[in-house]
């Protein structure tokens, strides 16, 4: 379900609290016309508007449209990562705009799902947009666990033959290699584990979850073009894993290294129209 227009600014107003706005309204209500045009774009979606997205769209993801674009102009999706929301991915956002793109952002349970589920949930998303923009390229820029998230719906896009657009996707900071600390999120019973946020989508980010192993055997077809962005002194997503390596290889991705960024700092570094710091450290197939 896309999320446009108004009824992007209505949700986002009754997340804070400023108006109190029902479905019905999403169209005539004459607060929600000047929130349009008061705070649409909203490219600063934070945590509590997110779930507001998302109790609208009575989904645990749904894309939602930040900028229409200019005309005939090209599409980019950004995601953002756990513990997080749109607004971290500002950066790509406003980039984005412009360069009078259409702009669509990810809002998700980053916190309470796994990401299996937000995976396929976007994996639904995207296969409805493709057949509404049927051959059209698509552009997917995704933050740290937004790259696993993605990279699951893209695989369950090309295991369903539904992967029918060119993608032209960046990963910044994802964490390929997993997590061994996390491995002990499978034992919790999903009862227990979603009262602990961050503890539904664990399970899917141990080193020796079926997620991971999924990661280090996809394979995806050439019409899906990839860079990979590591940060260099990420403590997060460590730089230095040979899984990024091995997983970047099987992809036929790029691999760059961001000199002096850290897990954060990278989006806005990668960015900024100066490359210096940015090295080319892609493996021979």
């Amino acid at each position: 379900m896309l999320l446009q227009g108004s009824a992007v600014a209505a949700a986002i107003l009754a997340a804070s609290g400023c108006v109190t706005v029902t479905s019905a309204s999403l169209h005539d209500n004459a607060g929600v016309r000047l929130a349009r045009s008061t705070l649409f774009p909203p490219l600063a979606i934070d945590e509590d508007q997110e779930a507001g997205l998302l109790r609208a769209a009575h989904q645990s993801g749904t894309i939602v449209e930040l900028s229409p674009g200019l005309p005939g102009a090209a599409t980019l999706l950004t995601i953002h990562g756990i513990n997080a929301a749109p607004n971290t991915v500002e950066p790509l956002n406003v980039r984005g705009i412009q360069q009078g793109e259409r702009v669509l952002t990810f809002a998700y349970d980053d916190r309470y799902s796994r990401l299996t589920d937000t995976s396929g949930a976007l994996a639904q998303e995207l296969s409805t947009w493709m057949k509404e923009h049927p051959g059209q390229p698509l552009a997917i820029q995704a933050h740290s666990m937004g790259g696993r998230i993605v990279l699951g719906s893209l695989h369950q896009l090309h295991t369903r033959g539904e992967l029918s657009s060119p993608i032209d996707l960046t990963l910044l900071a994802p964490p390929l290699a997993g997590y061994g600390s996390a491995n002990g999120a499978r034992m919790l019973p999903d009862f227990l584990a979603r009262v602990f946020g961050g503890a539904m989508p664990g399970k899917d980010m141990g080193t020796n979850s079926d997620y991971q192993h999924m990661l280090e055997t996809l394979e995806l077809p050439s019409s899906v073009k990839i860079r990979i962005y590591l940060a260099a002194d990420d403590t997060i997503a460590k730089p230095d894993s040979p899984t990024n390596v091995l997983i970047a290889r099987r992809l036929g991705a790029r691999l760059f290294r961001v000199e002096g960024a850290d897990h954060t700092s990278v989006v806005n570094r990668v960015v900024s129209p100066d490359p210096k710091g940015i090295i080319d450290i892609t493996p021979t197939p």
